[in-house]
């Protein structure tokens, strides 16, 4: 957590015509909320290494009612790109919904920045690669496991119910327990109890 960058998020409704509103009004929104996301940074108390804008808006084709968050790189604002942003949205649309329809208008419902403070990271350590073969002390367990028949009462398991008549002494959760002879559950549970004094192996 003290590596985690970061993050404030800021949304303002605009509600009109992608073809209407200008560049500067868009542009004098997205910079009120970059604006108090930096402020919210120095508030913050703690130093980031760098600061991050990311700008977005809610669009959706004129009449319908659902919208869809676009992604939009600020080079689409430096170079005033209208088209640049509504071909980002009828791209996306089409990945949402299968279809787009390039030639219909759209609108600007709401406009989305985030504000990140990131934060240096701690070096990334290396991993040497493993060999090919497991190595003889990841197998110490399966060598020396005990047979089926042989993990008795303190291995936590019995192997076989108590006969007809005779009361069960087990716990509920081991009564329901089941186990299957040189699966991966036996091996586990022989690979605890090898590890255990030799006279709790013995049956009573």
């Amino acid at each position: 957590m003290l590596f985690s960058d970061l993050r404030y998020d800021y949304v303002r409704s605009v509600f009109r015509k992608l073809n209407d509103v200008s560049f500067e009004e868009i542009e004098a929104l997205y910079k009120a909320m970059e604006d108090e996301g930096r402020a919210a940074l120095a508030q913050s108390g703690v130093k980031a290494d760098g600061v991050v804008i990311e700008r977005a808006a809610d669009m959706r084709y004129v009449g319908q009612e659902h919208a869809v968050t676009v992604d939009l790189p600020l080079a689409f604002f430096e170079g005033r790109d209208r088209a640049a942003i509504k071909q980002q949205f009828d791209e996306l649309h089409k990945v949402r919904y299968g279809t787009s329809a390039p030639k219909e208008p759209a609108d600007l419902v709401s406009l989305r920045v985030t504000v990140l403070g990131t934060m240096k990271k701690p070096p990334k350590h290396s991993v040497d690669e493993g060999a090919s073969q497991p190595e003889k002390a990841a197998l110490r367990c399966q060598v020396g496991a005990l047979p089926p028949g042989r993990m008795g009462r303190h291995a936590g398991l019995h192997t076989r119910p108590a006969a007809r008549g005779q009361h069960d002494h087990r716990p509920r959760a081991d009564r329901r327990a089941r186990i299957h002879h040189g699966g991966p559950a036996w091996r586990r549970l022989a690979c605890r109890r090898s590890r255990q004094p030799a006279n709790l192996h013995r049956e009573r």
